[in-house]
């Protein structure tokens, strides 16, 4: 008799599972899979803390700025990259850019126009950037990924000249 009421729970258990219910009534999760969990899920101590602005420290030689980075896709994968130097120069005297080792992913709302602090993504170029003079400028399509802003020193970057290396950091 037990083993008749085995077969028969892990039959309806497969049945359920082949229909695309899981174990708790509702959709099984993709890939068909039940997970035994009920209700939303709860985040994690990671998901949690990639949820809320960085602190972050751009290094330029001896001296630094300070800055926040925004809780948004194409910054937190910014943050996975570092800390990191990257080689910067003078665009317009109004930026200051310099490459990526590689594409930031996250899609982000871009902006059209130019913000003195701003840090940002030119997703064209791979650079990273940050603006220190011409506030409100127009900036052409497909224009900037925000990924945060320079809270502090901003002197700093803007008289780096035109040829430097910039450490970014995560401030502890």
């Amino acid at each position: 008799m037990r083993s008749h009421l085995v077969l028969a729970t892990t039959s309806l258990l497969a049945l359920l599972l082949a229909s695309g219910c899981g174990s708790d009534g509702g959709p099984a999760p993709a890939g068909g899979e039940a997970t035994g969990t009920r209700g939303a899920a709860t985040p994690t101590s990671t998901a949690a803390a990639q949820e809320e602005p960085v602190p972050s420290r751009l290094t330029v030689g001896d001296q630094e700025a300070t800055g926040t980075l925004d809780p948004n896709p194409a910054a937190r994968d910014l943050v996975s990259l570092l800390p990191l130097t990257v080689p910067m120069g003078d665009l317009f005297g109004r930026e200051k850019p310099g490459p990526l080792p590689r594409a930031l992913t996250g899609e982000v709302e871009p902006v059209l126009t130019y913000r003195v602090g701003q840090i940002a993504y030119w997703p064209p170029g791979r650079d990273f950037f940050v603006v220190y003079d011409g506030d409100a400028l127009p900036v052409p399509d497909p224009g900037l990924v925000p990924l945060g802003t320079v809270d502090s020193g901003l002197d700093v970057v803007a008289a780096a000249g035109a040829d430097f290396d910039m450490t970014i950091t995560v401030l502890d």
